[in-house]
């Protein structure tokens, strides 16, 4: 190769790089910017509002009874004092110019609405408890009105008003529910609601709730250890459900009930499923982690991309986000023993953090809680430890984002359409060697 040539791979390198066109490769860091002692056991991920109306966004979290909101620095806002028990997350609707509603279920069987200060808005009396069946949140019936979806041990499914509390309608499932997965899989107007239940039923309602169809997907599991849907878009832009169950299968079906293919994974799977386009080429990544601690990575064609033994089992999903703005994202995920994970896209471990106790069904949560960081933060609870921690990236805030908190965003719909456009994939150069030219 002559000097000028390679003068010129260089000022083409270095374009290339400055343009963002070819990321240069980034190390993953989180600093902890505070901890919090919330006094309460923490066995869910917290989530993000912004309480006060501001870009900030306020930490709420689910304590045994408590609800508690906490500002950018830590510092407690409100609590609110709950009869029951709180098994799962919170979930937040932020009506567009007001300030946002926060839905809790809980073990005494009760579905409540919250204002930003935490003041119970209304509350519904279910037919029993709520466990591990999060409220999810969207305008099933396409018509301006936003709604509830909550399912209790009974097996019943209910739908109500998200403002006012009104009930819509109420259907059933075969066994005790999952949390929902949320999306259009008929094409028609209103949503479809997926559950499975812990009879091993995946079940899909319309948006008033009549069943649409049923698959008996097998593996009869506790309420805790039940699997939770997801609804994806896929490459030929048709919604698809992934699915998993106790008996140790992964699932994807199509829109209207047809098995597309199953494969079998090491150990149970609990709510760990969170989908999106890791590689960002246009094609879905489905991600699970089993009861055993494997991670898999799946196509959304079934192909096998990772099978990970991580030896850590995990209840919770992993989050899909460019953790140092490189352009490229990561998969993180948390341990039931205490250990904060990301892998890099050859599953390479890019970042571990032992934090010393368990982090229980967790999955990170990411997004602007402190703007004296500068950047996008992370926020996570600390099980018996009853700890709340933030944590600083080295990722700007509009980093890319696909899965970002339990059931893939702060509505809890546990859905995912955020593949790669043709007109970018047209834009990115891909399997260039650093020294050649072509």
């Amino acid at each position: 190769m002559t000097q000028k040539m390679k003068l010129f791979q260089l000022i083409l390198i270095t374009v290339l790089v400055s343009t963002g066109l070819i990321q240069a490769q980034n190390k993953v860091n989180l600093t902890q910017l505070w901890k919090t002692d919330v006094k309460s056991f923490l066995e869910n991920s917290p989530v993000l509002a912004h309480l006060t109306g501001g870009d900030e966004s306020q930490v709420i979290v689910a304590g045994r009874e408590d609800l508690i909101a906490l500002d950018g620095n830590g510092k407690e806002i409100w609590k609110y004092r709950s009869k029951g028990r709180y098994m799962m997350s919170p979930s937040v609707w932020e009506p567009k110019g007001k300030l946002p509603l926060i839905y809790t279920s809980d073990n005494g069987g009760y579905l409540r609405c919250h204002d930003s200060k935490g003041k119970v808005l209304w509350e519904a009396k279910l037919n029993a408890p709520c466990s591990w069946s999060a409220p999810a949140i969207a305008d099933l019936q396409a018509d301006g009105v936003t709604m509830i979806v909550q399912g209790d041990e009974s097996g019943s499914i209910f739908a109500f008003e998200a403002l006012t509390g009104k009930p819509v309608w109420k259907s059933s499932i075969k066994g005790m529910p999952s949390s929902a997965a949320i999306g259009d899989l008929d094409g028609k107007k209103g949503l479809e609601i997926a559950y499975i239940s812990t009879n091993g039923i995946l079940s899909v309602h319309h948006a008033d709730g009549t069943l649409y169809w049923e698959q008996n997907i097998g593996g009869t599991c506790q309420t805790w250890g039940n699997s939770t849907p997801v609804i994806f878009v896929a490459s030929d832009g048709q919604p698809r459900i992934f699915a998993a169950s106790g008996n140790g299968e992964a699932f994807c079906f199509s829109a209207n009930g047809t098995r597309l293919w199953s494969r079998q994974v090491k150990g149970a799977v609990a709510s760990t499923l969170s989908a999106g386009d890791f590689d960002q080429n246009g094609v879905a990544d489905l991600f699970l982690i089993t009861q055993l601690g494997v991670i898999y990575r799946f196509t959304e064609n079934g192909e096998l991309l990772w099978n990970i033994d991580m030896q850590g089992r995990t209840l919770g999903s992993g989050s899909i986000i460019d953790l140092n703005g490189d352009g490229e994202l990561e998969y993180i995920f948390c341990t039931q023993d205490g250990h904060l994970q990301a892998l890099d896209q050859n599953g390479t471990i890019v970042f571990d953090y032992n934090f010393g106790h368990r982090t229980i069904n967790e999955t990170p949560t990411f997004g602007e809680i402190s703007k004296k960081s500068g950047g996008l933060e992370m926020a996570l609870t600390g099980g018996e430890s009853g700890l709340v921690y933030c944590f600083k990236s080295s990722s700007p805030l509009v980093t890319k984002k696909q899965w970002i908190t339990s059931g893939g965003s702060e509505t809890k719909c546990n859905f995912s359409s955020c593949l790669t456009s043709k007109s970018q994939l047209s834009m990115i150069p891909r399997h260039l060697n650093w020294n050649e030219l072509y």
